[in-house]
């Protein structure tokens, strides 16, 4: 004979501690955890391409340039 077995809810709670900050990208206060440093989703993607943005649109052109020649190379055969 089996055992009955016996389940139990179990919730965490979680306290951070909130305090207010100014985005870097726009300038708007807003208040959040200790760590976020951006006010919204649209800031970060911002901040990610004036950080990176150069670097991305180098791989881009490569990616493009590389393509591109292989299907010239194709045409020439």
């Amino acid at each position: 004979m089996e055992p009955a077995s016996k389940s139990v809810s179990v919730q965490f709670v979680r306290q951070y501690t909130i305090t207010e900050h100014i985005c870097p990208v726009c300038g708007t206060p807003f208040s959040g955890p200790k760590l976020r440093v951006y006010c919204t989703p649209e800031c970060v993607r911002k901040a990610a391409w004036a950080r990176h943005g150069a670097e991305w649109n180098e791989t881009r052109k490569a990616k493009r340039h590389e393509s591109r020649s292989h299907l010239s190379q194709g045409d020439n055969s």
